[in-house]
């Protein structure tokens, strides 16, 4: 059984990935992609409810459609630090494990 590919879509993704009409369902699949955002960019995403009602509700779309979920956790896997100093999610939150060689797209 393969394990599926773990992707953190940044914030400043969402207008390239909507303009473009990419559908994440077809592009990054579930049985293949795992697909998380950082809490710091769902922050960011909230006034384009207002600005940008199109791209809120493609993002909006996307999210459910894919499953999308908040991760606090973020980072990308450095040899020179221990696996408990991995990834960083705020005060009170431990590390979760990100294996070495796992593969960023987007």
């Amino acid at each position: 059984m393969t394990s599926r590919i773990a992707v953190f879509l940044d914030n400043n993704v969402w207008d390239l990935l909507f303009a473009l009409n990419i559908n994440l369902e077809r592009e990054l699949p579930a049985d293949r992609f795992g697909i998380s955002i950082t809490r710091e960019a769902e922050f960011e995403l909230e006034p384009l409810k207002t600005k940008r009602p199109d791209l809120w509700d493609y993002i909006q779309g996307c999210i459910r459609a894919r499953k999308i979920h908040t991760d606090s956790y973020f980072g990308f896997f450095q040899q020179d630090f221990s696996r408990e100093d991995q990834r960083v999610g705020g005060v009170r939150c431990r590390a979760l494990d990100l294996c070495e060689g796992t593969r960023f797209l987007l």
